[in-house]
């Protein structure tokens, strides 16, 4: 886990780029009382943008390192955002790390991308309801089977996401964009 200043610059405009699709994008929602929804509307984009980060840093750690910088800009609206960005980072890095051996490249990306935002959607939801009153935790409770429909649907749009990343990486790298 060496990062050099090129691969932290890039890590915070990553993490810059989540938050400026955070701010479009999540106010269209938010009036909208389904859990996880909320990160449902950017699972494509920062799958898109987790992928592009790992194609060009590829090391372990990096989910979590971007979603520190995430959450450190958004710890201003609340703290506890910065909690469920960190614990999915850690999550979608002990994935990567673990089955770097067992998966491709790209494959890992995928699916530790989509793990991530499945993540993001559950411990978000659980966050919002338990600091922040966003719902009673009885009603999160008994509305499960919707948060896990919405965590799967997270997973499969930020996978899909990043399948576009890794799409959109190969050409930048064929082109001398990305290096």
């Amino acid at each position: 886990m060496n990062y050099n200043m090129k691969d932290i610059t890039y890590s915070a405009m990553t993490a810059a780029a989540m938050n400026v699709l955070s701010y479009l994008t999540v106010p269209l929602v938010v009036a909208i009382p389904i859990p996880g929804l909320r990160n449902l509307v950017v699972a494509p984009f920062y799958g898109i943008l987790m992928a592009l980060a790992l194609i060009r840093i590829d090391k372990n750690g990096l989910f979590t390192l971007i979603s520190a910088f995430t959450g450190a800009v958004l710890i201003f609206i609340s703290p506890v955002i910065l909690g469920f960005l960190f614990i999915s980072g850690i999550v979608a890095d002990a994935f990567y790390y673990i089955f770097q051996h067992g998966f491709s490249k790209h494959t890992r990306i995928i699916i530790a991308s989509g793990l991530y935002m499945a993540v993001m959607a559950v411990v978000g939801a659980l966050f919002g309801a338990l600091f922040l009153g966003e719902m009673p935790l009885g009603d999160l409770f008994r509305s499960t089977p919707v948060l896990v429909i919405v965590a799967i649907l997270c997973g499969v749009t930020g996978s899909l996401g990043a399948m576009l990343g890794i799409r959109i990486g190969k050409e930048f790298k064929r082109t001398n964009i990305m290096r």
